[in-house]
């Protein structure tokens, strides 16, 4: 498996997008499955090994701008809240997902260079 952790780029921009979405009672953060702790009590004594690395993607894109265009008309979750919203509302949460870009972006020019965290997940069934 491959699992985005709850720190990386795309755990902060769930928590983001989650802080202006309605709350329900679905199940638990599908990024906790990002974590060697729940991942171990999930498997438990089901697996005979477990073997996890944690490796880095790293996201490009021609510009921090076109990225979160893209982003705001095509990834389903952030389309979603963004339809949700007021005006001020939907300026708002433009606004973290752009702070979070540049918080993120290593490029050092225009482009867009964004380490994604992720754990690469080996697990062996008894």
């Amino acid at each position: 498996m491959a699992n985005w952790t709850p720190n990386s780029f795309v755990g902060e921009l769930s928590r983001i997008i989650g802080k202006y979405a309605c709350s329900s009672s679905g199940p638990k953060s599908a990024f906790l499955w990002g974590t060697e702790e729940l991942l171990s009590e999930l498997f438990g004594n089901v697996v005979a090994s477990l073997q996890v690395l944690q490796r880095s993607f790293v996201f490009r894109y021609p510009s921090p701008e076109l990225y979160v265009e893209y982003t705001r008309t095509h990834y389903r979750p952030l389309v979603k809240a963004l339809e949700a919203l007021n005006a001020s509302g939907r300026e708002a949460l433009v606004h973290d997902v752009e702070d979070l870009v540049c918080r993120f972006n290593r490029s050092g020019d225009e482009t867009m260079a964004v380490p994604i965290d992720y754990l690469e997940v080996v697990a062996i069934k008894r």
